[in-house]
């Protein structure tokens, strides 16, 4: 599993052994009780405005690869611009 896991990191998401190490990963958690698999139809993730972060099409939540923006308040210099405290849009993504 540390291989796998390993070679995860090492691998580039858009790649087709990124799709064959995140396959391997799954079946070797499953046969070892890892892991348990709940139906989960209407998943629902939420960021803060200031964090940047790209869905995965797979099964992983790559939440590692979320960005802030010069904005987010641990790297801000100065007050939060007053246009900016408006409520945004949600967006939804058809699978």
């Amino acid at each position: 599993m540390q291989e796998y896991i390993e070679t995860f990191f090492e691998t580039p998401y858009n790649s087709k052994e990124y799709i064959n190490i995140v396959q391997k990963i799954i079946i070797r958690a499953y046969e070892e009780s890892y892991m348990m698999a709940l139906p989960s139809p209407n998943v629902v993730l939420a960021v803060n405005k200031e964090v940047a972060y790209v869905t995965s099409s797979v099964l992983m939540m790559p939440l590692w690869k979320a960005r802030i923006t010069p904005d987010h308040w641990s790297i801000r210099k100065g007050p939060y611009p007053k246009e900016k405290k408006m409520p945004i849009e949600p967006t939804s993504f058809a699978p």
